[in-house]
């Protein structure tokens, strides 16, 4: 599988050859990954919670293609390609993921050490096709320890 699209370190590699795979029906491991190929049609970028789902659907279409073309054993050198898939939601749905944080910070008046005793986020995103990687996406930043401890 290739594909002209940068990651930004999200785990979308780990994803797309996830939905490769469900797509063709065969092992993880016989999917094989060439990201960030400039030499393809340009991606959607990586921002906004799009690249899952753009290039995924790609990815999908591609993998109906080929199987529709060449049925359930594909010849190796085989190729098959989806530009832009239509998506039968499109235009009748909101297609964003969502999300709010919610926190108690406290400020010391003296030395103005900053503290942060509780978090709480709340998303709305989707379907979940790793869920190693999207908790990852969902703490962030917020999982460094720096920030609770920080100077104002």
């Amino acid at each position: 599988m290739e594909i002209g699209a940068a990651d930004i370190g999200t785990g979308a590699w780990t994803v797309l050859t996830q939905i490769a795979a469900d797509a063709l029906e065969v092992p993880f491991s016989l999917v094989e990954l060439q990201p960030g190929d400039s030499r393809l049609p340009a991606a959607t970028p990586a921002g906004g919670a799009m690249g899952t789902s753009n290039w995924g659907s790609a990815i999908a279409a591609a993998a109906r293609v080929f199987r529709a073309q060449h049925g359930q054993q594909p010849a190796s050198g085989d190729q098959a390609t989806a530009a832009d898939p239509a998506n039968p939601s499109a235009g009748k749905v909101a297609m964003h993921a969502f999300g709010a944080q919610f926190a108690e910070v406290r400020v010391h008046a003296d030395t103005r050490e900053i503290r942060v005793p509780r978090l709480l986020g709340v998303f709305a995103i989707g379907l979940v096709i790793n869920p190693g990687t999207a908790r990852s996406q969902l703490t962030g930043a917020w999982a460094c320890p720096w920030h609770c401890t920080r100077k104002a």
